[in-house]
């Protein structure tokens, strides 16, 4: 039984409306000093020092990341396009909010006729956590782990029914498609993107600095403007379980779905409906709640240094665009899915 047809079969209600998914593939990193096991974080004035080389070394960035995309492609055997008529790109910048991070340009891509907004960015291990002792003595603990990620954005699909095929209201089958693609694309662009990041941070201490990889987190998020969500997130809130909402709640029903289709899809043959398939899923049901009303539910698998997060979000309509045009889509930055999966990465920081 495919994704959607177990969402079909389940309570009969009529698929939500969504908006434009993303998806966020990353991995965590410390960094040591050639010839030692000792992990290095980096001072405050080395991390001034790696954001400025970063920012004069985007472009290089850039290109390595296209290339890397271009031999997706190839790999996969799917078309890769780079077009001219596309949506406004965010330009290479400091990330807001997130301590030393650095985001760079959008690039803008077709694979197999899809559209996809991606967009690289990283951290630098300069951050400090501050905790109290049981005594209430303040002691500080350095982050030596730094993230590196690839967001996507889906723009248009081929298989969408609105107009410009925007990615609006997709099958599960057809999100399970992007987050495997995404996948793919994501190990090549880290791959491609480790070799400059690490001489970035070598220059900035003054060290010979390598990285190694100690975790990896993904998440996929799917906008929706559903009432019924924020029902969900009134019973998420007050305890209430997943699996007794299902076929009550529209959102729930097609978070079970999703997040079957996408976690272990293995689930889609051995079941017949959402409730049994999330008693048999083994994830966390988790409730974000950001600031400036940035909201998500999420079921997450966790284990062998890996987290793995797939879920609705929503945010207050004055954040996010009210239609769309027939044109390419813009403000795709402002989006449910892009907004709260940032914050929750931002969130879940110290986790990964």
């Amino acid at each position: 039984m495919t994704a959607s047809l177990l969402h079909h079969a389940c309570s009969g209600a009529d698929q939500i409306l969504t908006t434009f998914p993303a998806v966020r593939y990353g991995r965590v990193v410390a960094a040591h000093v050639h010839d030692s096991e000792a992990e290095r974080v980096l001072r405050y004035s080395e991390g001034d020092i790696a954001l400025e080389l970063l920012k004069k070394r985007a472009s290089a960035f850039g290109n390595v990341t296209r290339s890397a995309i271009t031999k997706t492609g190839k790999n996969l055997g799917l078309r890769i396009e780079f077009p001219a008529n596309r949506p406004p790109l965010q330009r290479a910048t400091r990330a807001p909010g997130l301590g030393f991070a650095f985001e760079f340009s959008e690039i803008c891509f077709r694979i197999a006729g899809a559209l996809i907004v991606a967009r690289i960015s990283v951290t630098l291990c300069v951050l400090e956590n501050i905790f109290r002792t049981k005594d209430r003595e303040e002691h500080t603990k350095w982050q030596t782990h730094s993230k590196l990620w690839a967001r996507f954005i889906l723009a248009e699909h081929p298989k969408s029914k609105n107009p410009g095929r925007h990615a609006l209201n997709l099958d599960d089958d057809v999100l399970k498609e992007f987050d495997e693609r995404c996948a793919v694309l994501s190990e090549t662009i880290l791959d491609a993107i480790t070799p400059h990041y690490e001489r970035v941070v070598s220059d900035a201490t003054g060290s010979d600095i390598f990285v190694v990889p100690t975790g990896s987190f993904a998440v996929v998020a799917l906008g929706t403007r559903e009432a019924d969500f924020m029902d969900l997130l009134d019973a998420a809130q007050a305890g209430e379980p997943l699996s007794e909402l299902i076929g009550q709640n529209a959102c729930a029903t097609r978070l079970a779905s999703l997040a079957t289709a996408i976690l272990r899809p293995s689930l889609l043959l051995q079941v017949t409906t959402p409730t049994e398939a999330i008693r048999n899923l083994d994830a966390r049901f988790i409730v974000f709640d950001g600031p400036m009303a940035q909201r998500g539910l999420f079921l997450a698998t966790f284990g062998d240094g890996r987290v793995k997060f797939v879920g609705l979000t929503q945010v207050p309509e004055p954040f996010e665009p009210k239609s769309v045009s027939d044109g390419p889509p813009a403000n795709l930055n402002k989006y449910a899915a892009n907004a709260v999966s940032a914050g929750l990465i931002a969130e879940y920081a110290s986790y990964f």
